[in-house]
């Protein structure tokens, strides 16, 4: 069974999420965009809501802060592919996290609408 092949794009002009920007080459088989939109691919795998995780979505997920103790935590990544394991994963300053912990995550934003969830707190 194929997962489902989604893109969504970012546009830079507009500086919001649009439906269209993508298109197919049948000559070539592959996708190509215009140069002022940022494209987004579906990971296949939803949230623990059930909302879809994209490229370049923010989750939050929880971490050990002290594993003795019993204390989680959690923190934000982005969702990115990962060239040298083939598959994505959430990263942040702290942390790299495979999405085969995706039923735990939770999209709360993206890249370039809410850059502000990635930061480090001081």
């Amino acid at each position: 069974m194929m997962r489902e092949f989604k893109i969504r794009a970012w546009s830079w002009a507009a500086h919001k999420m649009i439906n269209s920007g993508v298109w197919f080459n049948n000559t070539t088989m592959e996708l190509e965009a215009v140069s002022d939109v940022a494209l987004m691919q579906f990971t296949g795998l939803k949230d623990k809501n059930g909302v879809e995780i994209y490229e370049g979505d923010v989750v939050r997920y929880p971490v050990w802060e002290d594993y003795d103790k019993g204390i989680m935590g959690t923190l934000n990544g982005a969702v990115e592919w990962n060239t040298h394991d083939a598959l994505f994963e959430a990263v942040c300053p702290e942390d790299r996290e495979m999405l085969d912990n995706a039923p735990n995550m939770e999209v709360i934003g993206n890249i370039y609408e809410n850059p502000e969830l990635l930061a480090v707190p001081a």
